[in-house]
């Protein structure tokens, strides 16, 4: 049985570092120390999972449903940041997105408060793939408490690479050239080689997709896919804004095209994330004996208006924030 939960705010850090290998699994489990797995995609609105199929069927409907989630700030970097640390915005003050110098430097030593530093005092090999967070990138450092790095450069930028303009990533504080396939591919392919080689031990991994942030670049295999399709809601350039604020009712409608272009962008981008990004990740569970002991916690960090109520930017509402068990056959809705 599917089981929903609503809640106002949803933030994982030091509030739920400790307990993220134990929350709603049955005493018998919690002795096993589960391995937890972290997805974090990118301004993926609430609405948009259809997508997703085997995000759906072999994570969301396998466990527990956050219907209600709110991220606590709608833009990346101080997103990132209270995710993280389980801090809010008002408190880590790390409220740009040229976050990284403001985390780095901050007096309240946000670089010892992550999840990676309570996983790690826990026993757990930790690894990070991906985006970390904003401007991050232009440094080569390994943040501390982290085993395992491999972090894709460009905070928003998912496209194909060429050997003149190649991709960049850092493996361990030592910057590679990605090629062949798009940053959130190779990190996917990353984080599933570190599930294969600490089979046996006990870990914390977080993969960071950039998908679906724009400028979007989906595959061949997906684009187009969505063409034409659209977000059919009254709240799309909504005509009667007499009951929204002065400052709203003042915003100039959206043209066609920008809103179109997102929608597409996005379902399609996704569409990669499902089959080149969440599935090989959980191949790499499936084969090594791993999946029924893995916690799965999927969500983004933060969401995006398709021009609800005139706007076209990030929100943030992040719709379903799921949180669940991998094994199909022992659900943590049954032991929540």
């Amino acid at each position: 049985m599917r089981r929903k939960m609503s809640r106002t705010t949803f933030l994982m850090g030091v509030s739920g570092a400790a307990s993220l290998a134990t929350l709603g699994v049955p005493a018998t489990a919690q002795t096993a120390r589960r391995n937890v797995l972290w997805i974090v995609d990118d301004d993926h609105p609430q609405y948009m999972m259809d997508p997703l199929p085997v995000t759906r069927q072999k994570i969301r409907d396998a466990g527990l449903n956050f219907t209600s989630g709110s991220t606590d700030v709608p833009l990346c970097g101080p997103a990132r940041v209270s995710l993280l640390t389980g801090l809010s915005v008002t408190t880590h003050e790390c409220d740009t997105n040229g976050t990284w110098p403001t985390f780095d430097g901050s007096p309240r030593k946000l670089g010892e408060r992550t999840v990676a530093r309570y996983m790690k005092d826990a026993g757990y090999a930790t690894g990070h793939f991906g985006k970390y967070i904003n401007a991050h990138a232009k440094t080569t450092n390994v943040p501390n408490f982290w085993d395992r790095w491999c972090e894709t450069l460009g905070d928003g930028i998912d496209g194909a690479s060429n050997p003149q303009i190649p991709n960049r990533g850092n493996v361990d504080g030592i910057l590679t050239d990605i090629l062949d396939v798009k940053p959130s591919v190779w990190s996917a392919n990353m984080c599933a080689d570190f599930i294969r080689t600490r089979a046996g031990s006990r870990w914390f991994a977080q993969y960071c997709p950039t998908i679906p942030h724009s400028p979007y670049y989906p595959t061949q295999a997906s684009k187009h896919r969505y063409d034409g399709v659209r977000r059919r809601v009254s709240s799309v350039n909504e005509e009667d804004m007499s009951d929204k604020p002065k400052w709203m009712r003042t915003l100039p409608k959206q043209g066609n095209y920008p809103i179109q272009t997102a929608f597409e962008g996005k379902k399609e981008e996704l569409v990669d994330l499902d089959h080149l990004g969440v599935r090989p990740i959980l191949a790499a569970l499936e084969a090594t004996g791993q999946l029924a002991n893995t916690v799965i916690f999927f969500t983004s960090d933060n969401g995006y208006l398709q021009a609800s109520t005139g706007w076209l930017r990030k929100t943030s509402r992040i719709g379903n924030p799921q949180r669940f068990r991998s094994s199909l056959k022992d659900r943590v809705s049954e032991g929540a």
